[in-house]
């Protein structure tokens, strides 16, 4: 079993796909935070962002991966990365 299938069978919602992708951070009508997507699923997403970077509980994400925004809430924090789960 490779990794990429064993870190797919760890997830318990399924369908994460690894990838390494720039995203945007929507804090405010003028400021935003760049964060890189780590993996993600239909339902949610790993990203790393700068350290020290606070954010509310629920924020939008850009990123070519998808069209538009993504409304999300934060699920977990560990270090600089976060888990996000798309509303």
């Amino acid at each position: 079993m490779s990794r990429q299938q064993t870190y797919e069978t760890m997830n318990r919602r399924g369908g994460r796909r690894i990838v390494q992708h720039s995203g945007s951070i929507q804090l405010g009508w003028f400021k935003h935070v760049e964060c890189t997507i780590r993996d993600i699923s239909s339902g949610g997403a790993r990203l790393a962002l700068p350290y020290d970077t606070v954010l509310p509980e629920e924020f939008k994400l850009k990123s070519d991966l998808f069209r538009g925004t993504k409304l999300c809430i934060t699920r977990w924090e560990y270090g600089g990365e976060i888990g996000v789960e798309f509303l």
